[in-house]
């Protein structure tokens, strides 16, 4: 196991106070003060969906929030988990030691998965390129779903010689360059 502390959500402005890391499951623990209002616990929750989503080696593992604050008369202490997250637990920090214990009670444990030292490593991408972004789009669809479009040859030609131009020129200056390709649903965007 290993214990991640003040772990930096990248391009989100977020840190997690403490990551328990196990054999396939992560422990976000997030401390407060006082309160273990409700955007504490959205607090917690979204620091796992982040890492559900855009976190490498929390990918296919269990993530169970927990909100440890001061002050707190009645713990919450049922893990239900759903999505690979877990309804936040919420305790005082006389008994995290208990959360911690009842989350690795409800998991399974992987002792296949990457050592906690892969976690700390593995990257963070929190938007897919645009190459994985259209893999996804068009997974289960064929080229020939590509094919359809209201745009003329002539008017493909036309808009992949303008891009290519552009390119091309920006290349050649060692600039960057965008575009944009726009137009109505089915009008040939996405085969141009």
């Amino acid at each position: 196991w290993g214990v991640c502390l003040e772990y930096e959500i990248p391009r989100r402005g977020g840190r997690i106070d403490a990551a328990l890391l196990l054999p396939g499951a992560t422990i976000v623990i997030e401390f407060k003060a006082s309160s273990a209002d409700a955007a504490a616990q959205r607090q917690a929750v979204d620091y796992c969906l982040e890492l559900r989503d855009f976190h490498a080696g929390s990918r296919g593992q269990s993530l169970i929030p927990i909100v440890c604050a001061g002050g707190l008369q009645k713990p919450r202490l049922d893990v239900h988990l759903a999505g690979g997250v877990a309804d936040p637990l919420v305790v005082a920090p006389a008994s995290l030691a208990l959360a911690i214990r009842q989350a690795v009670n409800a998991i399974e444990l992987d002792d296949s998965a990457p050592d906690w030292q892969s976690w700390v490593r593995a990257p963070y991408a929190p938007t897919p390129t645009i190459l994985e972004a259209a893999r996804a789009l068009y997974s289960g669809h064929s080229v020939r779903d590509l094919s359809i479009s209201e745009a003329s040859a002539q008017q493909l030609q036309e808009t992949e010689t303008a891009i290519r131009e552009v390119v091309e020129r920006a290349q050649s200056q060692g600039k960057n360059a965008a575009c944009f390709v726009t137009g109505v649903p089915g009008a040939g965007k996405t085969l141009a």
